[in-house]
């Protein structure tokens, strides 16, 4: 096997159309990428414990392998999500490569093939770094589990190496930018006729903002299953919560520092 590596084969593939297949696979799996995107934050989130009931005091001095657990848990599902979304060609082709790294190919062919893939100047190469390294992730903390013993400092570092792995994915950062104009926006279209009505601009910013993250808040908890018992639908809908508290917080101090700026402003 030459230097041609597993994206060079997928991208030849996808060269012979007009469309790539994550642009038509946006348009099949809208909700899907949606319910992946709000994962992704969740995931992050669920590190920083002020978003959990317990205290900093109490979280330092247990043990965390149910928290872990829930991790896991929603790396599986962001894993499947993706796995739904990309095309058996596609699936097929990262396995072989995952198989050509390990018994194939020499050392300098193997960091040519990472440095293409790395260099994530598509969208479609981020999206494979984003399954590369949660397949990592779900072999590492399945492994850390065994141990029936993790301590908050071990909990830490797994959540800031995903936190690293999410901000330095080029096309697929959940907090790349504050609004997602693909899943961010005001579905109620009466509530969005009222608000581009307001006359004063500095309050018609404010109350936009304000619906579109009540909006927000929404579209992540219609993303719970609140039906289900399936351990993993459990476990993203704990993520979700702490996300949601996060959201809640930051949505707070946002009133209160509007309300300052507007009663200054004489509005």
């Amino acid at each position: 096997m030459k230097g041609s590596s597993w994206f060079n084969i997928v991208m030849t593939t996808e060269a012979k159309g007009t469309e790539s297949w994550l642009d038509i696979s946006r348009q099949e799996n809208n909700s899907l990428f949606g319910e992946m995107d709000v994962l992704l934050k969740s995931l992050d989130r669920f590190f920083i414990i002020d978003n959990h009931p317990s205290s900093k005091l109490s979280i330092n001095s247990r043990n965390l392998v149910a928290e872990m657990k829930v991790v896991k848990n929603g790396i599986y599902r962001v894993l499947a999500i993706i796995e739904v979304v990309m095309p058996e060609s596609n699936r097929n082709a990262y396995w072989f490569q995952k198989f050509a790294e390990s018994k194939l190919l020499d050392s300098v062919k193997r960091d040519r093939m990472r440095a293409g893939l790395y260099r994530q100047d598509t969208p479609e190469k981020s999206i494979y770094v984003l399954y590369d390294s949660f397949v990592n992730l779900k072999n590492l903390i399945s492994d850390i589990i065994r141990t029936q013993d993790i301590n908050y400092m071990s909990f830490k570092n797994v959540g800031d190496f995903i936190s690293k792995e999410l901000r330095e994915n080029e096309y697929f950062n959940p907090f790349k930018i504050d609004i997602n104009p693909r899943f961010d926006y005001i579905e109620n279209r009466q509530i969005s006729e009222v608000v581009t009505s307001i006359s004063n601009k500095e309050f018609r910013k404010v109350m936009s903002i304000l619906v579109l993250h009540l909006f927000r808040m929404l579209r992540y908890m219609k993303t719970m299953d609140h039906r289900s018992l399936n351990e993993v639908s459990m476990s993203c809908s704990l993520l979700i919560f702490t996300l949601l508290k996060s959201e809640i917080d930051l949505f707070t101090a946002y009133i209160v520092q509007s309300v300052r700026n507007l009663e200054e402003s004489d509005l």
